[in-house]
């Protein structure tokens, strides 16, 4: 009884605290619109542990940008970044490990954009692969490593799920040229076959990626 009653109170301050995200993404996609930047909006009515929440932004019938709002810790893997205002954020490493877990699960794997996301971070930040694997463990998910290599099969739904993929920058109306598949898998499989051996014990060394060459080296 007790139990169910600190969930009903859970669930409570959920609805309540989401409430008060929809608002401010509703503020976000009408500022967008009146900029033409977008046609319309969707919002999740509700989030769940299980569900996360969030919004979808189309232009012309096609999706130009989203936010997911989820339940995930966020106490771990943050810093604080300047630009026009503060803000915490996540490091890079700790979008890296959520976005290789994402992928590494057989039911998202095709989530084409995680894929993208991690050919574009790792051409344009540095990481440690130490980190990558602690913020995994603290995650307290155990990646689906038996899913790499990924079968032909996969393979070829995935290529296709990835040739559907746009990208686009939501202030204009052109099209950012993707890689081909062939270089984002391979990518891929550079980051996480590293951290693979790391997580497995294979490899004590601590590596960082370099985007100049996108490749690993040993850290002195």
């Amino acid at each position: 009884m007790l139990g169910q009653q600190r969930m009903l109170t859970f669930l409570r301050k959920l609805k309540k605290s989401y409430d008060e995200v929809k608002a401010v993404l509703k503020e976000i996609g009408q500022l967008l619109q009146a900029r033409g930047m977008i046609n319309e909006f969707v919002i999740k009515e509700e989030i769940k542990p299980t569900q996360s929440g969030g919004i979808t932004m189309y232009k012309d019938g096609s999706i130009v940008a989203g936010v997911d709002v989820g339940l995930h810790n966020i106490h771990y893997g943050v810093q604080h970044y300047e630009l026009n205002y503060g803000f915490d954020a996540f490091t890079i490493e700790r979008m890296l490990s959520d976005k290789i877990l994402a992928i590494l699960t057989r039911k998202h794997f095709r989530r084409t954009k995680d894929l993208y996301d991690v050919y574009a971070i790792s051409h344009v930040f540095d990481f440690s692969s130490q980190k990558i694997v602690e913020f995994m463990r603290e995650r307290g998910v155990t990646p689906e490593w038996d899913n790499i290599p990924f079968s032909a099969v996969v393979l070829e739904q995935y290529e296709i799920a990835w040739n559907k993929l746009r990208v686009q920058a939501i202030s204009t109306d052109v099209e950012v040229e993707k890689p081909s598949f062939t270089a984002a898998i391979s990518t891929f499989n550079e980051i996480a076959y590293k951290v693979k051996e790391i997580w497995l014990g294979q490899d004590s060394s601590v590596y960082e990626w370099n985007h100049n060459n996108c490749g690993w080296s040993v850290s002195e």
